[in-house]
């Protein structure tokens, strides 16, 4: 499953223009999720996931304030993805 996760400020906007984009192209866009904090976006990435998959953290727009600099945006990035994993069981094969 193809999805993009947005956060605030710039999200809202980008998820506009993906969905207007789509409907000019006649296609169907991709899954379009707004959520709050890089927290939630990490959770709503992964709930995404097919079985598998990859989350890139790809920022499109400045943090407005959201974050002390781009390292702490990548901090809590990780940290929200060592939480998630941490959370999880091992799987029986």
């Amino acid at each position: 499953m193809l999805a993009v996760v947005a956060l605030p400020d710039t999200g809202a906007r980008l998820l506009e223009a993906i969905r207007e984009a789509a409907a000019r192209a006649r296609a169907t866009p991709p899954a379009l999720i707004r959520v709050d904090d890089i927290e939630a976006a990490v959770a709503a990435a992964s709930a995404a996931l097919d079985r598998e998959g990859v989350v890139l953290l790809s920022p499109a727009a400045p943090s407005f304030n959201a974050f002390r600099d781009f390292a702490e945006r990548g901090e809590r990035f990780a940290a929200a993805v060592s939480r998630l994993h941490a959370g999880r069981a091992p799987s029986a094969s």
